[in-house]
């Protein structure tokens, strides 16, 4: 069944949202909507309803917007935020205590995108927007640039997703902030089950913080990739991952060994930062997850232990890790 004729488009309205009272019709991208529809809705956006006050307002991209058939109605271009209205939204959001430092940093990080402006808002502390405290780096982590951008990734399969932001990590100029992309990449492994896609992208962000010299950090990766490729029985794939160890100057990355070998390689990375002493938050910022995932694994790590205690799970850590060194 065809669209109605433009004229038809008032009273359709009117029998589905009776009332006197004006209504404002929106329609979004009206750019990919089909010919004959466009049609309809850019006429009745040029011949008022003279029964009831009816308003359209159509979005659509920068570069269709002087096509013909949008001549004569008005255009409004909407660009990023200038300062002046980026401040006000910022006031909005947290108050009159940010920083004027705080304030400019957030300003130039968000780039006119309220968006990340309001997720930078959202994720900062009291004591961190008044300067009180350093502000977290990079500021916007992975778990903040999904709850900000995600959805318009949720729809593509999974594959796609990951290649994504790995290349935006790959070729993000900051190094300090090219790596959100690729934990926000590792998060998502989080729901989609994929063990060996996990430990590829574990095995490419190893890379490339051992090529921003980030060794440390390089190697955690780095094992945790090497672990789930041998798990997955991937030899090859376990080798390039030793032969970027080695690049570290870590010659050999045991397997875990005992009891720890029945954990995955998520709920081994949560214990062994559980065992160095962090908090549930810490260890869900360092891994761009959620508090509840970080409980949730280590309450499975304590099952599968045996351990009631995070005191107890730190002596099996290091004395199983303690004794695997040493073979």
């Amino acid at each position: 069944m065809g669209p109605p004729p433009a004229a038809d488009l008032p009273g359709l309205l009117r029998r589905f949202c009776p009332g006197e009272e004006p209504l404002l019709l929106c329609v979004d991208d009206v750019h990919l909507w089909d010919a004959p529809s466009r049609a309809v809705l850019t006429s009745a956006a040029r011949h008022p309803d003279p029964e009831r006050p009816i308003g359209l307002l159509l979005t659509t991209a920068e570069h269709r917007a002087d096509e013909p058939e949008f001549t004569g109605l008005p255009v409004v271009r909407l660009g990023p935020l200038d300062d002046a209205a980026a401040t006000a939204l910022l006031h909005d959001l947290a108050g009159a205590g940010v920083d004027p430092c705080v304030r400019s940093e957030l300003l130039s990080e968000a780039e006119g995108n309220p968006a990340v402006l309001a997720a930078l808002a959202q994720r900062l502390t009291p004591d961190e927007l008044g300067g009180h405290r350093p502000l977290p780096r990079p500021l916007l982590d992975g778990g903040a640039l999904w709850a900000t951008f995600g959805s318009r990734l949720a729809p593509l399969p999974n594959p796609t997703r990951q290649l994504l932001l790995l290349a935006a990590a790959a070729h993000e100029p900051d190094p300090g902030a090219g790596g959100a992309d690729a934990s926000l990449a590792l998060a998502r492994h989080e729901t989609a089950h994929g063990d060996f896609e996990r430990a590829r992208t574990l095995l490419l962000y190893g890379k490339w913080l051992r090529r921003r010299r980030r060794p440390a950090e390089a190697k955690s990766r780095l094992r945790d990739a090497l672990v789930a490729f041998e798990r997955c029985g991937a030899p090859a794939w376990a080798e390039q991952t030793r032969g970027e160890l080695r690049a570290t100057g870590d010659a050999s990355a045991p397997a875990p060994a005992g009891a720890l070998a029945r954990l995955t390689p998520q709920q081994l990375r949560i214990a062994r930062c559980v065992a160095e002493g962090a908090t549930n938050r810490e260890v869900a910022l360092s891994l761009s997850v959620s508090p509840r995932t970080v409980d949730h694994h280590l309450r499975n790590v304590f099952a599968l232990l045996g351990v009631r205690s995070r005191t107890e799970l730190s002596r099996l850590l290091h004395r199983a890790e303690g004794d695997g060194a040493g073979h």
